[in-house]
């Protein structure tokens, strides 16, 4: 049995965020583990949940996309993601 990927979708859209995690709840191979409005709270949502993929928003508030990108992945490889 294939496992399920799990999910975080990072945008500063609510109607994004809502549309995205609804398009991938019918897949049944995805799982939407969180959700992040900002770059901030990507990274801390990356952290907590350990998904396995992100969907990343580009333009942030507070931190842009590219940056959080970075220090997901300055996490990631401290330790197992």
């Amino acid at each position: 049995m294939a496992s399920i990927a799990r999910i975080l979708i990072a945008d500063d859209s609510d109607d994004l965020r809502r549309a995205l995690r609804n398009v991938l709840e019918t897949q049944p191979r995805y799982a939407v583990c969180g959700k992040a409005a900002t770059g901030t709270e990507a990274v801390s949502k990356a952290r907590e949940l350990k998904p396995d993929l992100i969907i990343l928003d580009l333009q942030m508030p507070d931190m842009d996309g590219f940056e959080a990108a970075r220090q997901i992945l300055a996490f990631a490889h401290q330790c197992e993601f």
